[in-house]
């Protein structure tokens, strides 16, 4: 029989579970670390450990599913943050155009699928709509932890993400009417509609008007305690008004990230939730691995492993080939396809409705919740095969380079982290003036076409000691970082410094207070791309009004030699502009 904390206390000790659940985070994620594998595979084994169905130290109870929930909730709203309306726009053809499809096509294969093995039109598609669905909360840590949410392949990623978090209140309203509610089907339809666009109309609105007031009014009082409750404020209303409106929590967050991207105290206000949406993530994938029954696996082992080969498989399949009309070479619609085929956290949730309106059988709920649980397990491990096809499919010229040799015979060169427009064009002037270089970058299809033309470009995360070390660090005359994404040009320039405290480091910085950040990190000099940009265009003027190139080039070199935050201030709102 197996030991419970019941027996010892009775209800259960809440406060001991808690404990267990944080041990075991801690051991999960240093056992991986030995292993190089990813936390969330330790935190999957935790759970699976801890749960009801390994040594019951821990029960599965409702509350704390909702509690974990939030781990998910915190991750899009961070998310949001790192977005922007004007980026979200842009995306609206990925979002709305591959997102759909992907969920189209795979709900209708897999309720297809579903049917030939003798289930009924209705179970068949519960089915279909609870697999085409992917788990946001573990492709986008991959992604975030790679750093490879601004590529090709993580906006692709996250724009399906998006679209099937939108597209969760549909498949519960669907499963309503499957369920008997037929009569009710057009007045239902209209109710969640209309429920919804409200509910998002009225985040955007009370966002808009009182987000940045209630910031600045409690920023004013220099209270962190106070700055960090109106940031869970903020995060928890804006999901709970989604929620009462029968959309995804994960989505309002994500609205609400996008809010406060807009103002000035995005930087502070995802520094004050870090610390909850890692914890709270952690404790969603325990109990993720909790639903993981080795009992029921053992013996229905060939019923799973053919629904997990299908789910993968399929899932993988249609991705890539959906992919392709969308800017991706076969190797990148592959890794997303291999990054997106698990099931997701809201196939529990469509299971148990289902099983509510008699539509779908315990055993078969029970036999595909493990499946998805397992496809999410595995996830971390998919991801890692689709990078390694992608480089060689698309970037297989990189290899006829030694990257690790090339880092040892490389003495006074210059490393560039970031090989996008800014790199290449400081690539050209290396090139020119006879001065070696080696290029770290994370787009396979840039690191292929520079492979290509000869130049020593690789695959790698410059915020990585392990890449930088291998491009040479050690022994570089110079860092240049290029990176355009503030958090990873802050990552790298503090990890350079750790591994070499000599060398010189030339950062570019998104504004005047972004190059403080990395002046204070250890760059040795930071150019803010607006104000750089605005001396450029000013000596343009100068001379096209007649002042001589001497005159204008010492009036631009006296104002770049000043602080670049006095200038930068110069162009603050407040100052105003025509």
């Amino acid at each position: 029989m197996p030991f419970s904390l019941d027996q010892l206390f009775g209800s259960g000790d809440v406060i001991l579970e808690v404990i267990l659940f944080l041990v075991a985070a801690v051991l999960a994620a240093l056992g991986v670390q030995k292993l190089r594998w990813s936390p969330v595979v330790g935190y999957l084994l935790a759970g699976a450990a801890l749960g009801p169905h390994g040594l019951h130290l821990v029960s599965d109870s409702p509350p704390l599913h909702v509690l974990a929930e939030f781990g998910v909730v915190f991750l899009m709203f961070t998310i949001g943050i790192e977005l922007s309306f004007e980026r979200l726009r842009a995306m609206r053809g990925l979002i709305f155009g591959l997102g759909f499809l992907q969920v189209a096509v795979t709900a209708t294969i897999g309720t297809l699928l579903a049917m030939a093995f003798g289930l009924d039109a209705p179970a068949a598609v519960v089915i279909g709509l609870a697999l085409a669905l992917s788990s946001t909360a573990i492709v986008m840590r991959l992604l975030i932890d790679e750093e490879a949410l601004a590529g090709r392949v993580g906006r692709r990623a996250f724009a399906v993400l998006l679209f099937q978090d939108i597209a969760v209140a549909p498949i519960l309203l669907m499963i309503g009417i499957l369920g008997g509610r037929g009569e009710r089907v057009a007045l239902a339809a209209l109710e969640a509609l209309g429920a919804a666009v409200l509910a998002i109309g009225l985040v955007f609105l009370i966002g808009r008007l009182l987000a940045r007031p209630l910031f600045r009014a409690v920023a004013g009082l220099r209270s962190p305690e106070l700055f960090a409750a109106a940031t869970l404020l903020v995060v928890l209303a804006s999901a709970w008004a989604m929620n009462l409106a029968g959309l995804s929590m994960a989505l309002g967050a994500f609205l609400a990230g996008l809010m406060l991207a807009e103002t000035e105290f995005a930087p502070q206000v995802e520094l004050d939730i870090e610390p909850y949406r890692g914890l709270l993530l952690g404790l969603f994938f325990i109990t993720v691995g909790m639903s993981i029954d080795p009992r029921l696996l053992l013996d229905n082992l060939a019923t799973l492993a053919g629904v997990l080969l299908l789910l993968i498989v399929g899932k993988t399949g249609i991705v890539t080939v959906m992919a392709r009309p969308f800017g991706l070479g076969w190797g990148s619609a592959l890794r997303l396809g291999l990054l997106l085929a698990q099931g997701g956290e809201f196939a529990f949730v469509v299971f148990t409705a289902a099983q509510g309106f008699g539509l779908l059988a315990s055993s078969t709920a029970q036999i595909l919740s493990v499946a998805v649980g397992l496809s999410i397990a595995l996830t971390p491990l998919l991801a890692n095969l689709g990078q390694r096809i992608e480089r060689q499919i698309e970037g297989h010229s990189i290899g006829k380079a030694d990257f690790a040799e090339i880092g040892r015979s490389c003495e006074g060169h210059v490393v560039l982290a970031g090989f996008g427009r800014v790199g290449q064009t400081l690539a050209r002037l290396m090139s020119e003036q006879r001065i070696g270089f080696v290029a770290l970058d994370l787009d396979p299809h840039r690191i292929a076409e520079s492979a290509r033309q000869g130049m020593p470009v690789f695959y790698g995360n410059a915020a990585s000691p392990e890449m930088l070390k291998k491009a040479g660090l050690g022994k570089a005359a110079l860092l240049v970082i290029t990176l355009d994404n503030p958090a990873s040009a802050s990552r790298s320039v503090a990890t350079a410094r750790r591994l070499n405290a000599d060398i010189p480091i030339v950062a570019r910085a998104r504004d005047p207070q972004h190059a403080r950040e990395l002046e204070a990190l250890g760059a040795t000099a930071a150019v803010p791309e607006t104000v750089e940009a605005s001396l450029q265009l000013g000596g343009q003027a100068l001379r096209r009004l007649g002042l001589d190139h001497n005159t204008v080039d010492e009036i631009i070199e006296r104002l770049r030699s000043g602080d670049y935050a006095a200038l930068g201030s110069l162009a603050s709102p407040r100052h105003g502009g025509v």
